[in-house]
């Protein structure tokens, strides 16, 4: 079993640009405010179109040795909005977008 992994950034605008450029789906990019995700200090952005796949030994492998860094949950919400995201990426296998 494999768990799809997307990484939130700051620069928003950075990834905005990227998203534009390729002109990929606009809801490949999903937004959120430290309201929304209180691990946050400052408006970010996961982007979809490049998720990872990790069992779950290699999420915890991660976060023992530092790779990763635990910072907390999202709502349901968020979670809906990644999965769709997710699902509207063209650069996401199709193996990846049955596991979401």
């Amino acid at each position: 079993m494999s768990l799809v992994v997307v990484n939130a950034t700051s620069k928003v605008s950075k990834r905005e640009a990227y998203i534009n450029t390729r002109r990929l789906p606009s809801e490949t990019l999903v937004k959120v405010t430290p309201v929304e995700c209180l691990f946050l200090k400052k408006d970010s952005a996961f982007d979809c179109n490049n998720p990872g796949e990790y069992t779950p030994q290699e999420l915890i492998d991660c976060c023992n040795s530092g790779v990763f860094k635990y910072k907390g949950d999202v709502s349901s919400e968020i979670l809906e909005r990644l999965r769709e995201g997710l699902l509207a990426s063209p650069l996401v296998k199709k193996e990846s977008k049955k596991l979401v």
